[in-house]
Protein backbone atom coordinates (compact mmCIF):
# COMPACT_ATOMS: atom_id res chain seq x y z
CA UNK A 1 0.00 0.00 0.00
CA UNK A 2 0.89 3.23 -0.92
CA UNK A 3 1.53 6.39 2.06
CA UNK A 4 0.48 9.57 1.07
CA UNK A 5 1.96 12.06 2.54
CA UNK A 6 -0.46 15.75 2.72
CA UNK A 7 0.40 19.22 3.25
CA UNK A 8 -1.36 20.81 6.83
CA UNK A 9 -4.46 22.47 5.47
CA UNK A 10 -4.33 26.17 5.35
CA UNK A 11 -5.26 28.25 8.51
CA UNK A 12 -5.55 25.23 10.35
CA UNK A 13 -3.04 27.21 13.12
CA UNK A 14 -5.80 29.99 13.88
CA UNK A 15 -8.12 29.84 16.75
CA UNK A 16 -9.73 33.31 16.20
CA UNK A 17 -8.83 36.71 14.85
CA UNK A 18 -10.68 40.24 15.29
CA UNK A 19 -13.67 41.03 12.71
CA UNK A 20 -13.09 42.10 9.44
CA UNK A 21 -9.66 42.70 7.33
CA UNK A 22 -8.26 44.10 10.89
CA UNK A 23 -6.30 40.64 11.26
CA UNK A 24 -4.28 39.97 8.02
CA UNK A 25 -2.00 41.84 6.22
CA UNK A 26 -0.90 41.11 2.15
CA UNK A 27 2.92 40.64 2.74
CA UNK A 28 5.69 40.12 0.53
CA UNK A 29 7.73 37.03 1.11
CA UNK A 30 11.48 36.70 0.18
CA UNK A 31 12.51 34.34 -2.53
CA UNK A 32 13.25 30.73 -0.32
CA UNK A 33 14.62 27.61 -1.57
CA UNK A 34 11.79 25.82 0.46
CA UNK A 35 7.96 26.21 -0.05
CA UNK A 36 6.18 28.27 2.86
CA UNK A 37 4.52 26.16 5.69
CA UNK A 38 0.66 27.50 6.51
CA UNK A 39 1.63 28.82 10.10
CA UNK A 40 4.98 30.17 9.23
CA UNK A 41 5.83 32.87 11.70
CA UNK A 42 8.12 35.13 9.59
CA UNK A 43 9.80 38.21 10.15
CA UNK A 44 10.41 41.60 8.48
CA UNK A 45 14.43 41.42 6.96
CA UNK A 46 16.22 44.18 8.03
CA UNK A 47 19.85 45.31 6.61
CA UNK A 48 22.62 47.28 7.93
CA UNK A 49 24.44 47.20 11.39
CA UNK A 50 22.79 47.69 14.78
CA UNK A 51 21.38 51.35 15.24
CA UNK A 52 21.40 51.90 11.54
CA UNK A 53 19.34 48.79 9.98
CA UNK A 54 16.95 49.30 7.23
CA UNK A 55 13.74 47.60 6.33
CA UNK A 56 13.90 45.81 2.91
CA UNK A 57 10.26 45.65 2.73
CA UNK A 58 10.18 41.55 2.38
CA UNK A 59 9.57 38.72 4.99
CA UNK A 60 12.21 35.66 5.84
CA UNK A 61 11.30 32.68 7.75
CA UNK A 62 13.78 32.67 10.75
CA UNK A 63 14.69 29.31 11.30
CA UNK A 64 16.35 29.21 8.08
CA UNK A 65 17.73 32.57 7.33
CA UNK A 66 19.17 35.03 10.29
CA UNK A 67 19.74 35.14 13.45
CA UNK A 68 16.81 37.68 14.78
CA UNK A 69 18.48 38.11 18.21
CA UNK A 70 20.95 40.72 16.05
CA UNK A 71 17.84 42.54 15.14
CA UNK A 72 17.20 46.33 16.85
CA UNK A 73 13.39 45.39 16.02
CA UNK A 74 11.64 42.23 15.41
CA UNK A 75 7.83 42.82 13.01
CA UNK A 76 6.24 39.60 12.59
CA UNK A 77 3.66 37.99 10.82
CA UNK A 78 1.87 34.40 11.04
CA UNK A 79 1.14 32.84 7.30
CA UNK A 80 -2.33 31.84 6.21
CA UNK A 81 -1.38 29.85 3.46
CA UNK A 82 1.07 27.64 1.60
CA UNK A 83 3.37 30.18 -0.28
CA UNK A 84 5.48 28.89 -2.87
CA UNK A 85 8.18 31.68 -3.32
CA UNK A 86 10.50 29.27 -4.94
CA UNK A 87 11.23 31.33 -8.08
CA UNK A 88 11.09 34.70 -6.16
CA UNK A 89 9.10 37.11 -4.44
CA UNK A 90 5.74 36.25 -3.76
CA UNK A 91 2.59 38.12 -2.06
CA UNK A 92 0.80 36.79 0.83
CA UNK A 93 -1.70 36.90 2.85
CA UNK A 94 -0.43 37.23 6.97
CA UNK A 95 -1.65 37.45 10.46
CA UNK A 96 0.13 40.67 11.42
CA UNK A 97 -2.05 41.57 15.16
CA UNK A 98 -5.27 41.08 16.76
CA UNK A 99 -5.41 37.10 16.44
CA UNK A 100 -5.07 34.12 18.90
CA UNK A 101 -3.36 30.76 17.31
CA UNK A 102 -2.61 27.41 18.13
CA UNK A 103 1.12 27.10 19.59
CA UNK A 104 1.27 23.63 17.57
CA UNK A 105 0.54 24.67 14.61
CA UNK A 106 2.76 27.56 13.91
CA UNK A 107 6.56 26.86 13.08
CA UNK A 108 8.03 28.68 16.84
CA UNK A 109 8.84 25.67 17.80
CA UNK A 110 11.44 25.16 15.20
CA UNK A 111 13.62 27.97 15.94
CA UNK A 112 16.35 28.12 18.68
CA UNK A 113 16.20 29.15 22.20
CA UNK A 114 17.27 32.99 21.69
CA UNK A 115 15.06 33.19 18.48
CA UNK A 116 12.37 31.40 19.98
CA UNK A 117 12.20 34.00 22.97
CA UNK A 118 12.50 37.61 20.77
CA UNK A 119 9.75 36.15 18.32
CA UNK A 120 7.63 35.31 20.60
CA UNK A 121 7.77 38.36 22.82
CA UNK A 122 7.70 40.21 19.03
CA UNK A 123 4.42 38.14 18.48
CA UNK A 124 2.89 39.54 21.75
CA UNK A 125 4.02 43.03 21.10
CA UNK A 126 1.51 42.69 17.88
CA UNK A 127 -1.38 41.40 19.59
CA UNK A 128 -0.85 37.39 18.34
CA UNK A 129 -1.43 35.44 21.35
CA UNK A 130 -0.24 31.71 21.17
CA UNK A 131 -2.18 29.33 22.75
Amino acid sequence: MTRVNQNKPDQLHIRSKANGDRTIDVITLKQSATVYKAGTVVVAEYTGASGSQVATGLYIDPASAVDVTTYDKIKVAVLNDRVDATAGSHAAVAITRAAEVYGQWISLKDLATGEKAVVAAALDAAGIVVR
